[in-house]
């Protein structure tokens, strides 16, 4: 009996869902537990946006009577085929809000720290089911990992005169936003009953992920929904399309785009283009974007074509917000990888020194012979280097130094890394630590080709991810076991080195950032 006893209290005390269920505000959720973690796959937070719910406003749910399985990931957001995301973890299907959560709890009080993932993917690919993604390691180290899904490419950013006039606040598109926004209210109502601290939500996202990041804490709709920031390999965009047309041939508006967009669909309304399928509406929407170059570099491109500034999820560049004191102040962990550029490089085709040469003046104008001084190539060989800097220098360093800057100014908590251990398979073919390269060691999941880790990345692993969660739970990174990360001092744009032993460096391409910190002035 006393044994009995014993077990039935170890039970109790172990798990916090009984029978892997969970009760939200809108129904019951069954999941499933492995190795002390339940997790609970494909919630949806957001009813279908299909038919009549295209292009709009995500709507909640409605409650339902029975327990809702929620053992498998939901669909993945509609997006074309690309070597990005080798694999994106689920079928595609429009019907894809859904967000899914990891949790270690081991009863409903616990009140751990919850973490928000935001993926990335240029706004227009990507998935929180692609394998890299798994987050049950990081559920097992006392926190609970929540990821979600958004509208993506012009199922999510499809901005037109007519849809403005027919939505109440009289805007179009950043729908995918207005669905990160109702995923973080979902968890802000429904987390407690997984354990979770209402109190203590970091968000946290990479590349355009991380770009969403500063876009929510510079909206007026995500007041007070999070707690703690982790920008990663991302920036405060300095320059967004308007929503409506200005008459500025140079830069036109997100609804000026919408316009060729229909007549790439060849439909001549919006409620024709509901009825296509999001194949063709993907092909009309790649063909437009040729039409519509954003005279910036590629990766910069993802924002200025997605997002609008509509005056009701975005009021202003977030550049222009952080820079004024007028995004939100909370502790910031911010950062980049070594060879940011180095992905993006390749993909702009450029391989002679007088393409380069056209492609720096086309893109930075006035500025060009600077940049062709500060960046000098001297023959065909050396463009994939020097450009790879140039693009990583350009947009991620100078992201993330300004953001630190601004940051550091308001909040003590503030932090700046930079990641640089080289992948076994990649140490030879260029790309060094590329963008994105952090993300498995991040997750300690699994590599980007979908190859486990080895013992050795593993255990560097362990330190990456204890920084991460040490952040969570206190806004300070630093934690027992781990080398000492010193916050951010404007002075000498210090930063920790993610490396074997994680060393401390100072002055991160001092002249580069400053460079370009007047360039945006």
């Amino acid at each position: 009996m006393k044994i009995l006893l014993f077990f039935l209290l170890f039970s109790l005390n172990t798990f916090a869902f009984e029978n892997d269920l969970a009760q939200t505000r809108l129904g019951e959720v069954k999941g499933f537990s492995k190795n002390g973690v339940t997790a609970f796959l494909g919630i949806p937070y957001a009813k279908p946006p299909v038919e009549n719910l295209r292009w709009k406003a995500p709507v909640p749910m409605e409650k339902w009577d029975k327990p809702m399985s929620c053992d498998k990931f939901g669909y993945s957001c509609p997006q074309p085929e690309s070597s990005f995301t080798i694999n994106t973890g689920s079928k595609q299907d429009e019907d894809c809000l859904t967000l899914n959560i990891w949790s270690g709890a081991k009863s409903k009080d616990d009140k751990l720290p919850v973490m928000v993932f935001i993926h990335g993917g240029g706004f227009y690919l990507g998935s929180s089911a692609q394998p890299v993604f798994n987050s049950s390691t990081f559920a097992k180290h006392g926190v609970i990992l929540v990821s979600i899904n958004y509208r993506l490419g012009p199922l999510g950013f499809l901005a037109h005169p007519e849809l403005s006039n027919e939505s109440e606040i009289k805007t179009s598109g950043n729908y995918g936003l207005l669905d990160q926004i109702a995923a973080l209210k979902w968890v802000k109502q429904n987390i407690s009953a997984f354990g979770g601290d209402v109190n203590n939500i970091t968000l946290f996202g990479q590349s355009a992920g991380g770009v969403s990041v500063s876009l929510l804490m510079t909206s007026p709709l995500s007041k007070e929904i999070f707690n703690k920031a982790i920008i990663q390999s991302g920036w405060a965009p300095k320059r967004l399309r308007p929503l409506k047309s200005t008459g500025d041939a140079a830069f036109p508006s997100m609804e000026d785009i919408g316009n060729a967009f229909l007549k790439h669909l060849k439909v001549k309304s919006i409620s024709e283009a509901r009825k296509r399928g999001y194949g063709n509406l993907l092909n009309a929407w790649k063909e437009t974007l040729y039409d519509f170059p954003a005279g910036t570099t590629g990766a910069e491109s993802s924002s200025v074509n997605h997002i609008a500034i509509d005056g009701y999820a975005v009021i202003e560049a977030p550049y222009s917000a952080f820079s004024g004191g007028r995004a939100m102040n909370i502790p910031l962990m911010t950062g980049i990888t070594e060879n940011e550029g180095s992905l993006f490089s390749g993909f702009t085709g450029i391989r002679k020194l007088k393409d380069y040469e056209k492609y720096v003046r086309k893109t930075f104008g006035s500025k060009a012979e600077k940049i062709l001084n500060i960046y000098p190539a001297e023959n065909d060989k050396a463009i994939h280097k020097i450009l790879s800097e140039l693009l990583g220098d350009s947009l991620f360093v100078d992201g993330a130094v300004s953001l630190a800057k601004f940051s550091r100014k308001q909040q003590n908590n503030t932090w700046l890394y930079v990641f640089s251990k080289l992948s076994y398979r990649f140490e030879t073919d260029g790309l060094g630590s590329f963008h994105g390269s952090e993300l498995p060691y991040l997750f300690n999941s699994t590599t980007i080709t979908g190859a486990g880790l080895t013992d050795k990345d593993s255990v560097f692993a362990k330190g990456v991810m204890g920084y991460w969660i040490n952040f969570a739970k206190t806004g300070n990174p630093n934690g027992e076991g781990l080398p000492e990360w010193k916050p951010f001092d404007i002075s000498s744009n210090n930063y920790l080195s993610l490396k074997e032993g994680f060393p401390q460096g100072e002055g991160l391409k001092q002249k580069q950032a400053e460079f370009f910190e007047l360039f945006s002035k």
